[in-house]
């Protein structure tokens, strides 16, 4: 089974512009002679139809150290300067996608815009300035990926222009819990219960795996029953339950998970991982685990409860 098409607007200018940009602004600094850069120029355009012809199998794509003599560290030099924060070339990549990180779906306003070379520039220095290799994606999901690239079909290399995984629905969300405390982990499904083949399986983890999704998604659902937990405790406040009251806390805790746990409420079809999908594996994940969690969860809200009335007279303690 391939990894379906995603359908974010694939770049509408090629690596050729690039290069006729940099010759002109730069008066050949890079070259020693016009006949260099042609021969640069038309290894860039020729890597970029490889490039295209393969973007089912990107990680058969050999590395190179150098393109037409241009070894790539310079190539890296020559990006860093024509692809930097106020060139058209990277605002023209940005307007490419509007809504958020095509990787983790954080929506802009929340993480920096970064450009991520989907075949790292450090190994690949062919694509370094070609306008396919380049994704906008946010700031942590490239710093936590930075140079790790799949180079085999098990692993395999997910480029946005052309793959999309639809990761709620291949992902789940449990509580685990140990002594006196819970571990969420939010993970990839066992196989058997994806309609995927074992090569894309391997693929998606493997993705999941360099961005550190997984260990994000985890983080964002525990600030998720943080912040419930906290809207209990002030419940609590406004409605003056007295806190130390076992049956009324777990009921208020109870009745939240039980009204939001309706898959109907929620679009766990949905492609992108939304307020509403992750509330969705959370209430799921604590309803399954709510006998062995709630007293933790309990003395979490009373912990909240009694910072907001450290200052509070009026609480009721």
């Amino acid at each position: 089974m391939e990894i379906e098409m995603r359908q974010i607007n694939q770049p509408t200018f090629k690596v050729d512009e690039i290069a006729e940009d940099i010759k002109n602004k730069s008066r050949l600094y890079y070259w020693n002679s016009i006949s260099d850069y042609e021969n640069w120029k038309n290894e860039l355009i020729n890597a970029e139809s490889e490039y295209f012809a393969n973007y089912r199998r990107l990680y058969t794509l050999g590395q190179q150290a150098s393109v037409n003599g241009i070894e790539k560290s310079r190539m890296a030099d020559i990006y860093d300067n024509y692809y930097k924060k106020d060139s058209k070339w990277r605002s023209a990549l940005y307007n490419l996608n509007s809504v958020g990180c095509p990787i983790c779906d954080t929506e802009w306003g929340y993480s920096e815009k970064t450009l991520d070379h989907i075949l790292p520039k450090s190994l690949y220095p062919q694509f370094a300035i070609t306008p396919i290799n380049l994704v906008t994606t946010c700031s942590q999901c490239n710093h936590t990926k930075l140079d790790k690239v799949g180079k085999n079909e098990n692993q395999g290399v997910i480029n946005p222009y052309f793959h999309f995984v639809n990761i709620p629905n291949l992902t789940k969300c449990e509580i685990e819990f140990n002594d006196s405390d819970y571990t969420v982990i939010f993970k990839l499904k066992p196989l058997e219960e994806t309609e995927l083949d074992i090569e894309t399986y391997n693929r998606l983890k493997y993705f999941l795996k360099i961005y550190g999704l997984e260990q994000k998604y985890t983080t964002i659902i525990m600030s998720k029953i943080n912040s419930m937990c906290e809207d209990i405790a002030r419940v609590v406040k406004t409605e003056q339950i007295f806190v130390e009251d076992d049956f009324l806390i777990e009921e208020l805790l109870y009745d939240r998970v039980r009204s939001n746990n309706q898959e109907t409420y929620y679009n766990i079809s949905d492609i992108t991982f939304s307020n509403r999908v992750f509330e969705y594996f959370m209430y799921s994940a604590l309803n399954i685990a709510f006998e062995q969690v709630k007293g933790v969860l309990c003395n979490q809200i009373r912990n909240f409860y009694n910072n907001e009335c450290t200052t509070n007279t009026q609480c009721n303690i």
